[in-house]
């Protein structure tokens, strides 16, 4: 499987459209055998939105309903995982790339997630994330702070 990786900078459309970025697009071709037709933008496993290929949501919701059946088997089950499914149901969008290999972030999420202006599109192994800008930047900045620790 094409592994997604690399960050880039895009801007958000006054029509809330982000355009997917070419090396990306290519991989999720690779990872599909074929141009994708059909993308799903929603919530997934990482605190950002996401966006998945059709076989690539069904393998982030196979690992879902794996987890909800260890769930059961605990002693005092806690349902966390159903709740995290529903959510993740819920908020999935499938959409068709444009003419321009764009999408739209459901404006919901775009709210929620102050997907606007510039933004993030990073690609996280299996799906692509969308990021706020702050976001990401506070995040670089942990990383540094953690990596400066780790090698003092």
């Amino acid at each position: 499987m094409e592994t997604l990786s690399g960050t880039y900078e895009v801007k958000v459309d006054e029509r809330g459209r982000v355009a997917i970025p070419a090396r990306l697009l290519e991989a999720l071709t690779a990872q599909e055998g074929s141009r994708p037709e059909e993308i799903i933008v929603g919530l997934g496993l990482s605190p950002n939105v996401c966006v998945f290929t059709r076989s690539g949501y069904a393998a982030m919701l196979d690992e879902v309903n794996r987890r909800i059946e260890r769930e059961k088997s605990e002693a005092t089950p806690t349902l966390r995982w159903t709740k995290i499914r529903k959510q993740i149901v819920e908020s999935q969008d499938l959409q068709q790339l444009d003419k321009q290999n764009r999408i739209r972030v459901p404006s919901l999420l775009a709210r929620q997630y102050k997907l606007s202006g510039e933004i993030v599109v990073q690609g996280s192994y299996d799906h692509l994330e969308l990021v706020n800008m702050a976001d990401y930047e506070r995040e670089l900045t942990r990383f540094r702070q953690t990596m400066s620790e780790l090698m003092d």
